[in-house]
């Protein structure tokens, strides 16, 4: 079993406090997060959209760390203020 495959956790264990986590649902995976809909009912879904209460994720994991060279390229381009010495 891969490390990926021993990551995934059964929905019933899935945090329900608002963490935006990976769902798995019939091979396809979703990022997600517990939270009210329009209708006020409590739902697992994202930014105007939720599963339907047929066809619920079966297995979540936490979201991984970004890549470490875009992280490290998103600081190499982050802008730098410089210093000027105006004496």
């Amino acid at each position: 079993m891969s490390q990926i495959e021993e990551s995934w956790m059964p929905i019933e264990t899935a945090p329900k406090d608002g963490t935006h986590i990976l769902m798995w649902r019939n091979g396809l995976i979703s990022e997600a997060w517990w939270h009210i809909d329009i209708l006020g009912k409590y739902v697992w879904g994202g930014n105007g959209w939720s599963f339907p209460e047929w066809d619920q994720p079966q297995a979540w994991m936490n979201k991984p760390a970004p890549p470490f060279f875009l992280t490290r390229r998103a600081a190499d381009a982050s802008p730098q203020s410089p210093l000027k010495n105006e004496s």
